[in-house]
């Protein structure tokens, strides 16, 4: 069954965060949200955060200094996601 990750951490290493969701649209919603909460967290202006990211793509790249290089939505059919997504029905 098809379903979407919203991941997020730094390049080459295992996603610090992963979050699952039943459809792309939850998944999207939960990207904006954490790039929110990232430039929220900065004690610095958006503007003079180093970054690449629009509501309409998949994927949010950064630099924050807090360890966070990226974060994005990836589509998933692994049947070992099965039972976590069936809890969130």
């Amino acid at each position: 069954m098809m379903h979407y990750h919203m991941l997020s951490g730094m390049h080459g290493y295992m996603p610090d965060n992963n979050e699952l969701y039943a459809t792309e649209e939850e998944a999207r919603l939960a990207l904006q949200d954490f790039a929110e909460r990232v430039f929220d967290d900065e004690t610095y202006p958006e503007d003079e955060i180093p970054h690449h990211w629009s509501p309409d793509t998949d994927y949010f790249e950064f630099y924050t200094g807090h360890g966070v290089e990226y974060a994005e939505v990836v589509d998933c059919t692994e049947s070992d996601c099965e039972d976590e997504l069936a809890s969130l029905e």
